[in-house]
């Protein structure tokens, strides 16, 4: 695999469904991830992402990012969490729902 898509914070999302939450101010997170250092150049401050089960090996991803100074509020943090736990949900029934087999029911258990 390219040592890029390694180190870009999606990769562990998507392949392992790991979230991640990087803050652009801290030094550690852009050295680790470069690409929190291009989002900085952007003026992105917080960047966030979260798996999405797609049934398989891998996973997709929900991400989110903001320019508001010093990222997201805890408030903010709170709503994005109930909002994507809530998407996650949905995906993941949606997901059964589509792919049922013929004969299966396409409604969850």
């Amino acid at each position: 695999m390219i040592d890029a898509y390694r180190r870009n914070p999606l990769f562990r999302v998507i392949e392992c469904g790991e979230a991640f939450h990087g803050n652009a101010g801290d030094p550690t997170t852009v050295d680790r991830n470069p690409l929190m250092a291009e989002l900085a150049e952007q003026g992105i401050a917080e960047y966030r992402a979260v798996p999405l089960n797609a049934g398989g090996a891998y996973h997709n991803a929900a991400t989110i990012a903001t320019k508001q100074a010093g990222g997201l509020s805890d408030a903010q943090c709170r709503d994005l969490d109930r909002i994507l736990s809530e998407s996650i949900t949905y995906a993941g029934w949606l997901n059964r729902f589509r792919f049922s087999r013929p004969g299966e029911s396409p409604h969850p258990a």
